[in-house]
């Protein structure tokens, strides 16, 4: 830890490719931009808040790099992410204020800004599951409690289970005997873990886990070729 905070760049580099495959380019731009134009604006103003703005969200990207080191984990940028954001609007705001203040031109340009901001965020923005939840409002493989209940009355009541991420919760909040279906030394490693089921969702099939638990496969759920779909295998031991 303490070599990290002293060379960051190896974790900076790792956390800089893992961002820019989240937020995808527009975006990490946008955020980029937003931190570098906000700097340079309120070290020349002298804005005491906006200077403590920047301080945090240039130390927010480095000690989450730093302290987290390679880690492959996204959503924890959300926390400095809201502040590089935070950054965009205070820029925006400034340079929209310096050179659309006056003219006749100036109400419509703040809405052309505005308007261009907007769209650059639509990429991400879950139109798309949006509009696949829409169509499919009552069918329970688009609603995940409905489908994890649904999978749940096949199983017995008093069997083992060792469960995807993506309905881990539901299967546990159900009263079942449920065990996290991951699969890092670090973290936590189900494998050898004893079990009757073993629910593959969509982190699992990613990584092939039922590979390396000597699973037989018992039937499916849902829909697979369908991104905004819930699917699920569900296995068991290959000796039963």
């Amino acid at each position: 830890l303490l070599w990290r905070l002293l060379v960051p760049w190896e974790s900076l580099a790792y956390h800089a490719e893992m961002l820019l495959e989240h937020a995808q380019a527009i975006q990490l731009s946008l955020m980029a931009g937003g931190l570098l134009a906000a700097t340079a604006l309120a070290w020349r103003r002298g804005q005491p808040g906006a200077r403590l703005l920047v301080a945090l969200a240039w130390s927010s990207c480095y000690l989450l790099a730093a302290v987290q080191g390679p880690h492959p984990t996204k959503g924890y940028w959300c926390y400095p992410g809201a502040l590089l954001f935070l950054c965009l609007a205070y820029a925006v705001a400034e340079l929209s204020d310096l050179f659309l203040a006056h003219g006749r031109w100036a109400v419509g340009g703040r809405l052309l800004v505005g308007a261009l901001l907007l769209a650059a965020l639509l990429p991400g923005a879950g139109l798309r599951a949006w509009l696949a939840h829409l169509q499919h409002w009552s069918d329970i493989n688009y609603n995940e409690p409905q489908f994890t209940q649904a999978l749940l009355r096949d199983l017995p009541a008093e069997a083992r289970l060792i469960v995807d991420p993506a309905f881990v919760f539901d299967v546990y909040l159900s009263g079942r005997r449920a065990v996290v279906g991951r699969y890092v030394d670090f973290y936590f490693n189900a494998q050898g873990q004893p079990y009757d089921y073993l629910i593959v969702g969509p982190l699992g099939r990613q990584y092939h886990v039922a590979d390396g638990m000597h699973a037989r496969r018992l039937r499916d759920y849902g829909n697979a070729d369908d991104l905004f779909a819930c699917y699920a295998e569900v296995y068991v031991p290959a000796s039963d």
